[in-house]
């Protein structure tokens, strides 16, 4: 395995940054999003210049004669620090046919059940919210601690209120490990427009050793079937698999499995958490970073889309996901965590992430002081990001991941982050042809 390749940077400039990789130098401007590749004569010879000089002015001016400069839109820090969540998950049930055994939630170790009360009393507080936030698109994820599919009928109810309440655009998701899904759920769900993230990680050796029954027994053909019927009926899907040391060389053979249901792959890498931490060791990012590129390429060659945290499109963003106090996941006993990772109140970051709940009159009592101290982890705030020239590609990264870790991202994350930056833009140059001369 190859070592991940070191970016160095220099930044010039506020917002500007000579990248580089010791083959290739890359002008980027992340908050722009431009990039140009630098010669290594005039064209850096010039920048080299002006930087030495320490003159901002100059380097600006020169930058705007060569076209790479335009104005810089301000990503503003600064966002509304009361919790008004638009977007709905709901935790149907703690209850699973599986014991995965690198599961965050330990689902079904317990059986609750969200009730149908809180659930209504959530889906109409939402699609309030929706309409005072004037929000085109309502969306609801059904996921959490459990399989979604062991309510069936509450699943179904569920959407049929959101269909009356909210009978414009809409986005209904579900995270399934599609064991449960026959042909005539299937059907349902495409007449009612779902998107489904389906948990697979491999052949089946692999999945069966790592995503087992309750009695023991691997859950690969019944996965497979699940995802039949999901074919058959056109249901809008994609594949989400779990890299362990099980299948890190294996990443070709999940590509295979894709290729044949004509549906994207994500992958990521495996957290120590949850049953994790009692029966599976984790990955290096190292290994991860050269497994992932070999198989891309591989899945490139076969025109499926396959992807990763760390490789996304070129954006920037001030925040990785919604859990900064943004999610409204109501959980079983109406408790309401803004990160879907931690699901059960006893959790090691419940004090963190839970921020609220639903009482026994179905009042929503928020504490406020927690979803400030949420809405202020941007990737703007954050030390360890301060410099860094992916921070907007990065976002600061999976909070759980970082509190998980004493308040920073660990180092291979930042360097495999950079590293795939780094690969997107030599991507774009070979498509595009972009250099300073």
């Amino acid at each position: 395995m190859s070592p991940i390749p070191i970016i160095l940077s220099e930044q010039i400039a506020p917002d500007i940054f000579i990248l580089d990789n010791s083959q290739k130098k890359f002008l980027y401007s992340p908050r722009r999003g431009r990039f140009l590749e630098i010669k290594k004569d005039e064209g850096y010879k010039r920048i080299k210049h002006f930087y030495e000089k320490k003159d901002d002015t100059d380097i600006e001016d020169f930058l705007r004669e060569i076209g790479f400069l335009s104005k810089l839109e301000e990503i503003s820090a600064h966002r509304p620090l009361h919790y008004q969540p638009s977007n709905l998950t709901l935790s149907l049930t703690s209850n699973c046919n599986l014991r995965c055994k690198y599961c965050y939630a330990y689902a079904g170790s317990s059986k609750k059940d969200l009730s149908w009360a809180k659930i209504e009393k959530a889906i109409r507080l939402t699609v309030k919210n929706n309409q005072k936030l004037n929000k085109e698109k309502l969306k609801v994820v059904f996921h959490g601690g459990g399989e979604p599919f062991f309510r069936w009928g509450i699943l179904q109810k569920a959407t049929e209120l959101i269909n009356d309440l909210w009978p414009g655009n809409k986005r209904f998701s579900i995270v399934t490990n599609a064991t449960l899904i026959t042909d005539k759920r299937a059907k349902w769900l495409k007449e009612n427009n779902f998107h489904l993230s389906v948990s697979l990680d491999g052949p089946k050796d692999v999945h069966d050793q790592q995503r087992v029954k309750a009695n023991g027994e691997g859950s690969f053909d019944d996965c497979i079937q699940g995802i039949t019927h999901l074919y058959k009926h056109n249901v809008h899907f994609g594949i989400r698999a779990t890299v362990t040391q099980y299948n890190l060389n294996r990443l070709k053979e999940l590509i295979l499995i894709a290729k044949a249901f004509d549906c994207n792959l994500k992958v990521e890498p495996l957290t120590i958490t949850g049953r994790a931490s009692e029966e599976m060791s984790g990955i290096s990012f190292e290994d991860y970073y050269n497994s992932f590129n070999e198989a891309k390429a591989f899945a490139d060659d076969l025109g499926v889309s396959f992807a990763s945290i760390y490789n996304h499109r070129i954006y920037t963003k001030t925040e990785f996901c919604s859990g900064n106090g943004n999610t409204f996941c109501l959980l079983p006993g109406g408790y309401i965590s803004t990160c879907t990772r931690v699901t059960r109140i006893d959790d090691d970051l419940a004090d963190e992430f839970i921020i609220g709940k639903l009482d026994e009159q179905n009042s929503l009592q928020i504490d406020n002081i927690q979803v400030r101290k949420l809405k202020l982890m941007t990737v703007s705030n954050f030390e360890q990001c301060k410099t860094c020239f992916a921070k907007w590609f990065c976002s600061g990264g999976c909070l759980h991941q970082r509190i998980s870790n004493g308040g920073n991202m660990p180092e291979g994350h930042c360097k495999v982050m950079k590293a795939m930056l780094f690969d997107k833009l030599l991507e774009e140059l070979e498509s595009k042809g972009k250099e300073v001369r």
